[in-house]
């Protein structure tokens, strides 16, 4: 039942950040991801195995998927081109029946999940980048404490 809970907190917490920025919402995914191992080896459950993924569902779901700037749009169009055209074949590779349905599905999601990912990186500004060096600082830096404290 804990890891349902911080399933729910990923989501929640993820959606939140992104909608106040970009950046902010992949620092929280961020803090979400390098906890997941330690939550993971510690809540034996079903629902420990998506903590991220719930996570990057709710980023996912934070963010405007249509450019609202034409310039953007323009700078991006390839980028969204060759993301739809990675998930369609993708698609159609897991229509041939090769192997059972749950083992492809399993597939699908590892090779598509992250996809979407290409497009909110095109759209990073500065201050996104900050929000997510600062992240990454913060996080490194509570993993040598824990790295210190394990000796």
């Amino acid at each position: 039942m804990n890891a349902l809970i911080i399933c729910i907190l990923a989501f929640a917490a993820s959606y939140w950040a992104g909608k106040r920025s970009l950046g902010l919402g992949l620092a929280v995914l961020l803090l979400f991801g390098y906890a997941y191992g330690i939550l993971r080896a510690n809540l034996l459950t079903t629902f420990s195995h998506f903590i991220f993924d719930c996570g990057v569902l709710g980023l996912y779901l934070s963010q405007k998927w249509v450019p609202s700037d034409p310039k953007e749009a323009r700078r991006t169009e390839a980028l969204r081109l060759w993301t739809v055209l990675l998930i369609g074949w993708c698609a159609v590779i897991a229509f041939l029946p090769f192997q059972p349905w749950l083992v492809t599905l399993v597939g699908f999601r590892g090779n598509v999940f992250f996809l979407p990912a290409l497009l909110l990186g095109a759209r990073l500004k500065d201050q996104d980048l900050m929000w997510l060096s600062g992240g990454f600082a913060t996080l490194n830096l509570i993993a040598l404490g824990f790295a210190l404290l394990g000796n």
